[in-house]
């Protein structure tokens, strides 16, 4: 029997719940539920996205697996889970009494540096699909070398704000020091690292170029969504 057989199968057999049902369930339940059928780790943080993009009518919750330590900091799995209440004019009856309508189910990753015993709850970054955990933390590593002045790097920098970060190389860094890491990517080489708060202009540092030992730094406000 197939892997998609057997995920309809295990979805099939759950209880019908409303969205509302389903968002208060806790997070272990929560992640049964919703990750049916497919291999996860426990599930120890839900959090609701606010999907002002998706189509009406449309919840997307990310479930977050338990922290696993690895060299240099720890990573942990997640997961984006887009549905649906089937309860709508559109259907009939015995189509609404299914319940919710899975849209999509993806996972990610996400890794923060920690030299603690205990992995930590919050300041995960990220890591972009295909990019290995280890690669992720070791840009995090440099990046924060760079910041505490221990390894020397030419810096470019770019502001479309009215902030300070580009006043001097000293100013950039003390920003590239104190602002949180949100994701880390890869571009066929060069690393890029994106920093910043929610609500906050974005500053992405790019590395690792045609141009060695330079760090590129931009900063920007975010498109509204």
């Amino acid at each position: 029997m197939s892997h998609e057989m057997l995920t309809i199968l295990a979805m099939a057999v759950q209880p019908p719940l409303t969205v509302d049902e389903a968002l208060a369930l806790p997070p272990a339940e929560a992640g049964e539920w919703a990750l049916a059928g497919l291999e996860h780790g426990p599930i120890v943080g839900a959090e609701r996205v606010n999907n002002r993009t998706g189509p009406p009518g449309e919840m997307v919750m990310i479930y977050r697996e338990a922290a696993s330590q690895v060299p240099m900091g720890c990573s942990r799995r997640w997961w984006r889970v887009a549905f649906t209440d089937r309860q709508a004019p559109s259907v009939n009856q015995r189509e609404a009494q299914r319940g919710i309508r899975f849209i999509s189910r993806n996972p990610g990753y996400e890794a923060v540096l920690s030299t603690s015993n205990q992995c930590p709850i919050d300041g995960y970054a990220i890591v972009a699909n295909g990019l290995p955990a280890s690669v992720a933390l070791e840009a995090l590593q440099t990046l924060r070398r760079v910041a505490a002045g221990e390894t020397p790097f030419a810096i470019e920098c770019t502001d479309k704000t009215q902030s300070d970060l580009c006043k001097s190389p000293a100013n950039t860094l003390n920003e590239l020091g104190s602002l949180p890491a949100k994701m880390v990517a890869y571009h066929n080489g060069p690393i890029d690292i994106v920093l910043g708060a929610p609500g906050q202009a974005l500053t992405v540092v790019n590395f690792g170029g045609s141009v060695p030992n330079t760090l590129q730094v931009s900063r920007f406000l975010p498109t509204p969504p």
